[in-house]
């Protein structure tokens, strides 16, 4: 902020309110991030002219001087869109309030809504170094043809076998100059380190570059290299294969001695060809500008290192190739954390209720910081005593965030360190705070190690002064190790460098068309209920539309856009809206997703079909769209949607670390490969280039701007380095594109042609080249490893992988009734204005179905009791409400449809969706269909609606029927009261002891009593009745008179009754009923 006594009102600076977390607290974070974007505008105005910061009258502002603030705004590194939006549009804003008020002399600035478009790099002095560059070139390619390695020596141009092995390196490097367009000079430095990772394979030939070696963990002091693949061209493999050949890998032991040979190969190189010697850095600037004409601006940026993108992992990459389900060991999934401290065991908490308040949270971490301090006249505490205080805060932490759970295993780690207490608290008030601020309710794991960081520097950045800065880092850095240490974190590089985070192992993965299509088919076989229909859709959103799951998962219905009747060109669009139910990273990712054209057709019609069907059960549009009920306003938790999801993914592919986030990876890599008309070796969507024809613009950088917008990403910064995965087969694109001055790009250049201006050096004559062509078709690789026999390659080896085959599983057109779900059933019925063929072909029912399943459930609520007074056997309209109450009374004779209404709490629901799914995953086989049919006769014999209570009138059918009830859920408890026989040959204690020791299975969920003694002969154990108590826990509860009612359990059977005499064919079976 610049040193003013006063500052005009006219510049209107935000002032963020500070909140403890949640949604206030990221409004916070983004507001502070504003405010400091617009005391960096006022810097740079009080730098050059003050007098408007302090609100002069008549100041006189130059048209110069307002094109160099917004020309230094628009050139700011590393800044978004948006931020340059806001700073712009602040000084627009300010400069016309001045103009009004004060009487200022400047020319009006225009807000502005979208980033315009960066200064060129084409100035006066790069295309003079272009220039200079290209005779530069075509003085070395002139004599490439005329090279003779051995007459060079002759002419001791070259000083013996070193300076030849040097400057056959370097012309590997002039080929990945020149024909890769290698121009990170990090990756052309440490290129020796990574030879021995070439491989060949299905057309193509690659290197790895990494930081870590993945299968044996030695460590490369390679500068902390992010994971690239580099595709070599003909030349630069021939090139290798040759330099590998006579003088074998080149011998260096860690970067610096990499680095070194890289500097003496370019230098010999330039001594060989007798041409002026230019530094490597100077060379890439140049072929930066040359190939700024050929590639998109972003892509040349990617590859001079300013947004360097992940590659995939090696082992996924050849997975993918191969086309198979992976069969190496697998170093499991990363998602558990364990931490093991001393002798005893524990574990970030992985699962964090987020609609929940994250006060209870704030108030831990203030205990915790209170626990670390000493007051003064206060006894410090000894270590035990610390010990134990720390420990019992940790448990109160394991229920909250996840991130102050690890701040309070961190803490204690410290503390077993023998930290001084006062340095444990200075740890805190750096980091543990900004943290929670930061970080709030999001998950801690090893796979989220990348949004970690960036929260890491996100505090360094907030940080004011130089020396906090240093600190800050420090204490991050020993939380980090903290986490890679204990909880097999990755490590991450944050705070070192201008451009960014650099993380180590960027959880890069992608899946092929042809493993969605086997993940859709293994999550649609998986089961039968409305759960997995819900499951496949999300899955498929995902994958097509790159849709986060929180938000998927709050999808309404009022956010699908659509006509009411499908025609050829009709749009269906999705508003991914601001909501309360989205996490962090959604809170800002407003957008619209044109699912006509992200969607296949055959996807569209079967999603309009699920969206017209969850409309026509539905009153309210506020409904979420994948629910299972009618008119559900809360979302599903993830942790419902996920397992199904996730073992179908690692079932089918093997890759034990794949999960939802990855299905967004893959959506953003599958546009922008099908932007750039690039066709990957595996399977992939080929309907994409429908969405492509909306993009006409002639800038290249609107294309990668457009899939940042449909991932929902600030700033195309974050899609470039955290999402895409395949820029190196972009570059391949585009390098072996013909390129001719004034020309657009066509055509292809073809591998014997990459070839032609190498031959005299690799000593191959067309001829051979011909005759390889004939045999392998246009596989370079198989030519030259033919060419070089004695040298070792890597292939991709077939037995890694066992091939993927056909989905067999299709999505039914039509299902039975027993494949309803309970939700669906009360939605089915409550459905007004709907005729029954209507409801078949909305719910995909067999043709008759939602008839018989009508007429059961209107048959059930008139069966009478057995006194034959006003109740019925499973109605109670002598309580109901008055007007309820007529309206049944007028009905009775018609037999009118009233639905009962079902159970309203979520505990409740709960109770009720498990038993009934449980009684139909029974129903499945012949056997244990007989064995429910009498189950559910004992209910339907025995329901007493009006008083709650299911009667028992044989004791063996009794105990059978409540084992089995039991067994159904676990969400209640059944009082039994038995009604002594005083006939009997058998004394009542041993009747009560009977029931008792049937129930033996069951003792903490039963109570079993003597409620009366009946003159009862005919049954020798007495009779019964049950009330069923829900939502209690202990037998204490029970005996309370504070308890729920029992509708929840006697809802679901009767339900089931009703279900059991409707489904087609099996009426023969229940017709008793």
């Amino acid at each position: 902020m610049p040193n003013i006594t006063e500052l005009w009102s006219g510049w209107k600076l935000v002032e963020p309110e500070k909140a403890t977390g949640g949604a206030a607290a990221r409004t916070y974070n983004r507001l502070k991030s504003k405010r400091r974007r617009q005391e960096q505008v006022l810097e740079m105005i009080a730098a050059d002219l003050p007098s408007l910061l302090s609100g002069d009258h008549d100041v006189v502002v130059r048209d110069a001087l307002v094109e160099k603030w917004v020309s230094a705004i628009n050139k700011g590194e590393g800044t978004s869109i948006y931020d340059v939006r806001d700073q712009i549009n602040f000084l627009a804003s300010s400069l016309e309030r001045g103009k009004q008020q004060l009487g200022w002399k400047v020319s009006p600035l225009s807000p502005i809504r979208l980033l315009k478009r960066e200064a060129s790099p084409f100035t006066v002095d790069s295309f003079s170094s272009m220039n200079e560059f290209r005779a530069w070139q075509a003085d070395i390619e002139s004599r490439l043809s005329l090279l003779d390695f051995g007459s060079e020596i002759q002419n001791e141009t070259l000083a013996g076998k070193s300076d030849e092995e040097h400057a056959s390196w370097g012309l590997v490097l002039y080929s990945a100059l020149t024909r890769d367009a290698i121009l990170n000079q990090k990756y052309l430095n440490s290129l020796p380190l990574f030879v021995d990772t070439l491989c060949i394979g299905k057309g193509m030939t690659w290197i790895t570059f990494f930081d870590q070696d993945e299968e044996g963990g030695r460590e490369k002091d390679t500068d902390n290299l992010i994971r690239w693949r580099w595709i070599l061209s003909p030349s630069s493999l021939a090139l290798l294969l040759r330099h590998i050949s006579f003088f074998g890998h080149p011998k260096v032991k860690n970067a610096k001695e990499a680095q070194q040979y890289t500097q003496r190969s370019w230098q010999a190189m330039c001594k060989l060809f007798g041409a002026e010697k230019k530094s490597l850095s100077k060379v890439v600037a140049m072929l930066g500008t040359t190939f700024g004409f050929q590639f998109p601006p972003y892509l040349v940026g990617s590859l001079r290192g300013r947004h360097v993108s992940t590659s995939l992992p090696e082992q996924r990459w050849r997975q993918l190739l191969l086309g198979g389900r992976n069969l190496l060991a697998s170093s499991g999934d990363g998602s558990g954390s364990a931490v093991e401290l001393g002798a005893k065991r524990i574990t970030i908490n992985p699962d964090f209720d987020k609609i929940s308040s994250l006060h209870d949270s704030a108030d831990i971490l203030k205990s915790l910081s209170s626990a670390v301090y000493k007051r003064r006249n206060e006894r410090r505490l000894s270590h035990s005593e610390l010990t134990q205080r720390l420990s019992s805060i940790e448990e109160e932490a394991a229920s909250a965030a996840p991130i102050i759970h690890a701040i309070s295993l961190w803490t204690i780690q410290l503390h077993r360190e023998k930290r001084k207490q006062s340095t444990i608290y200075r740890y805190h008030s750096a980091i543990a705070r900004p943290l929670f601020l930061t970080i709030g309710g999001s998950a801690v794991k090893p796979e989220c190690a990348l949004e970690l960081s960036k929260a890491y520097d996100e505090i360094i950045e907030q940080t004011k002064t130089q020396k906090s800065k240093r600190y800050n880092q420090v204490v991050l850095a020993r939380f980090h190790r903290f986490l890679v240490e204990e909880c097999n974190f990755p490590a991450v590089n944050f705070g070192s460098n201008d451009t960014g985070l650099i993380a180590r192992n960027s959880d890069a993965n992608i899946i092929s068309e042809k493993e969605y299509e086997l993940i859709c088919a293994a999550i649609i076989s998986s089961g039968h209920s409305s759960l997995i229909r819900i499951c496949y859709w999300i899955f498929v959103l995902g994958y097509r539309a790159g849709l986060r799951i929180s938000e998927a998962l709050s999808v309404q219905l009022a956010d699908i856009i659509m006509p009411d009747s499908s025609f050829d060109g009709a749009e269906l669009v999705l508003i991914v809206r601001q909501n309360a139910f989205v996490d962090t990273k959604a809170y800002d990712s407003r957008r619209l997703l044109p699912l006509h054209l992200l969607l296949t057709e055959s996807e569209l019609v079967a999603f309009r079909e699920f969206c017209q069907f969850r409309r026509a059960t539905n009153a309210s549009t506020k409904t979420m769209l994948f629910r299972e009920g009618r008119d559900e306003s809360a979302p599903l938790m993830d942790n419902i949607v996920h397992p199904i999801i996730h073992e179908a993914m690692r079932s089918v592919t093997g890759v034990q670390k794949l999960r939802f986030q990855h299905l967004r990876h893959t959506f953003a890599n599958n546009l922008l490969l099908a932007y750039h008309g690039v066709a990957p070796p595996w399977p992939h969507p080929q309907h994409l280039e429908k969405i492509m024809d909306e993009l006409n613009a002639t800038y290249t950088r609107t294309g990668l701007y457009f899939i940042s917008q449909l991932t929902g990403h600030q700033s195309p910064y974050t899609t470039l380095t955290d999402y895409l995965h395949c820029i190196e087969l972009i570059q391949q694109h585009y390098c072996n594109l013909k390129f001719e001055w004034g020309a657009d790009l066509s055509g292809r250049v073809a591998p014997e042609e990459q070839l032609e201006p190498f031959l005299s050096i690799l000593n191959i004559k067309q001829s051979r080249i011909r005759k390889w062509k004939e045999r392998y078709g246009n596989d370079y690789g198989e030519w030259l490893v033919r060419g070089f026999p004695k040298v070792m390659v890597g292939r991709l080896s077939q037995d890694t992988v066992a091939l993927y085959g056909e989905p067999s599983i299709q999505i039914s057109a039509v299902r039975t009734l027993d494949r309803l779900s309970l939700s669906e059933v009360e939605a089915l019925v409550f459905a007004d204005g709907k005729t029954p063929d209507e409801l078949d072909r909305i719910f995909r029912l067999e043709g008759g179905s939602c008839g018989k399943l009508l007429d059961s459930y209107r048959n059930f609520l008139y069966i009478p009791s057995k006194n034959q007074k006003n109740d019925f056997r499973h109605t109670r309209p002598s309580v109901y409400a008055k007007d309820k109450k007529e309206i049944f009374k007028e009905n009775i004779i018609h037999r009118a449809l009233i639905p009962l209404t079902p159970p309203r709490s979520h505990a409740h629901k709960k109770i009720s969706e498990t038993v009934f799914s449980k009684i139909f995953r029974d129903f499945d086989t012949t056997s244990d269909l007989v064995t429910v049919r009498e189950r559910l006769l004992v209910f339907h014999n025995g329901h007493r609606a009006r008083d709650g209570y299911i009667y028992i009138p044989n004791a063996e059918v009794g105990i059978g029927f409540i084992n089995w009830l039991l067994s159904l859920g676990s969400g209640y408890h059944i009082v039994v009261n038995v009604t002594g026989a005083s006939l009997s040959d058998i004394p009542v204690e041993e009747q009560i002891l009977y029931w008792k020791k049937g129930l033996s299975n069951y003792t903490a969920r039963t109570d079993v009593r003597l409620k009366r003694v009946g003159r009862i002969k005919r049954h020798r154990y007495g009779t019964a009745f049950i009330k069923i108590r829900a939502r209690s826990t202990t037998k204490t509860q029970i005996l309370s008179n504070d308890v729920n009612n029992s509708w929840a359990v006697r809802y679901a059977l009767l339900i089931a009754c009703v279900m059991m005499t409707s489904i087609r064919d099996n009426n023969a079976r229940v017709e008793s009923m």
